[in-house]
C-alpha cells in the first residue's frame, strides 16, 4: 500500500472524520429530530444540511476527478503539496464557523427535502467503506495534481 504524503493524508483523514461525525450525528437523532426544521420550518434541518453536503461533495468530487483525468491526458505531474490559492482560501474561510454571512446554496447543491435518511447517509457510508478519501488522495499522488491549486508542467502554469 502506498504511503501518502502528509498533505494528502490530512485530506483523507479530514474527509473520513467528517463522514464519521455525520454518521454519529445521524444515528444519535430520532427521525423527528433529524428532519426537524427550526424557526417555523424556515431553516434547514440536520437532514437538509447533511444532504446539501453530500450533494456538494459529489459535485465537487466529480469535478476534481475530471480535472485529474484531463491533467493526466496532458502529461502533467504533481509538483508539491496540495494547497489552495487565494480564492480557494477565501472560499474555505467563508465556510468556517462561526458563520459571518449567510448566503443561499447554489441550485446545483440545494438539498432535496424528499430524500430519506438512508438516501442522505448512503454516500457517506459508501465513501468510508470503500476508502474513497484514501483512493482520491492516492489518485492525487499518482496523477497530476495541484500546487497552489494549479497544475504545472515543466515549470509553467496550466
Amino acid at each position: 500500500m502506498t504511503t501518502l504524503p502528509e498533505d494528502l493524508q490530512r485530506l483523507a483523514d479530514a474527509m473520513n472524520a467528517a463522514d464519521t461525525a455525520a454518521e454519529e450525528l445521524s444515528t444519535s437523532l430520532s427521525d423527528e429530530d433529524f428532519f426537524w426544521r427550526p424557526d417555523g420550518g424556515t431553516r434547514w434541518s440536520v437532514a437538509l444540511c447533511l444532504d446539501h453536503l453530500a450533494v456538494a461533495n459529489d459535485l465537487y468530487g466529480r469535478a476534481i476527478e475530471s480535472g485529474i483525468a484531463a491533467a493526466r491526458e496532458r502529461g502533467l505531474q504533481r509538483q508539491g503539496p496540495l494547497t489552495p490559492g487565494f480564492l480557494g482560501r477565501k472560499f474555505a474561510e467563508s465556510l468556517a464557523p462561526p458563520v459571518k454571512r449567510r448566503t443561499s446554496a447554489p441550485g446545483k447543491i440545494t438539498p432535496q427535502a424528499t430524500r430519506s435518511r438512508a438516501e442522505i447517509m448512503a454516500p457517506r457510508i459508501a465513501r468510508r467503506t470503500t476508502g474513497f478519501a484514501s483512493c482520491l488522495s492516492r489518485r492525487l499522488l499518482s496523477t497530476p495534481t495541484a500546487r497552489h491549486s494549479r497544475i504545472h508542467s515543466s515549470g509553467s502554469s496550466a
